[in-house]
C-alpha cells in the first residue's frame, strides 16, 4: 500500500471508527500531545437527497465519543497534522480532497489484500510456499 494511506488505514483499525467518521476527521480533532492521546468523533460524511457530500453527524448519537490513540499511532499522525489549519481533512486523496471509498477499495485496499495473499519476490515470481 502506498506510504500516502497507510496512516488512514492504521487508524481505522486502531480507533475503530468508521470510514466516514476517519475520512471526516481534522487535523483538530485530535489531542495528540494529551496522555493517552485522543482523538474526537463528531462528524461523519454523509449524502444528502441529491447525493452530494457534506459533513454531518456521527451514525449514532452514541458514535459520538474520544478515542484513546495508542502512541505507535500518534507517531504517524504527527506528521500529518503539522502544519495543516485545524479545520483542514487529515486523511485526503493524493490531490487533496475527500476520499472516495470507492475508489480506495479498488486502487489501494483490493490491490494491498491481493499482495499480501500472493507475496512475489523482487523478480516478480511467486515466493515460494514453506513446507511443512
Amino acid at each position: 500500500m502506498s506510504a500516502h494511506y497507510q496512516p488512514l488505514v492504521l487508524t481505522l483499525v486502531a480507533t475503530g471508527r468508521r470510514w466516514g467518521e476517519a475520512t471526516a476527521l481534522t487535523a483538530g480533532d485530535g489531542d495528540l500531545s494529551a496522555r493517552p492521546a485522543t482523538v474526537r468523533v463528531t462528524k461523519a460524511w454523509k449524502r444528502n437527497a441529491d447525493r452530494h457530500w457534506y459533513v454531518g453527524p456521527p451514525k449514532t448519537k452514541r458514535a459520538r465519543r474520544t478515542v484513546a490513540l495508542p502512541d505507535d499511532l500518534v507517531d504517524v499522525l504527527l506528521p500529518l497534522v503539522a502544519g495543516k489549519a485545524p479545520d483542514e481533512l487529515l486523511f485526503t486523496n493524493t490531490v487533496g480532497s475527500q476520499l472516495s471509498s470507492s475508489r480506495f477499495w479498488t486502487a489501494t485496499w483490493t490491490p494491498a489484500l491481493d499482495a499480501a495473499c500472493n507475496p512475489v519476490l523482487a523478480d516478480g515470481s511467486p515466493t515460494p510456499k514453506p513446507r511443512g
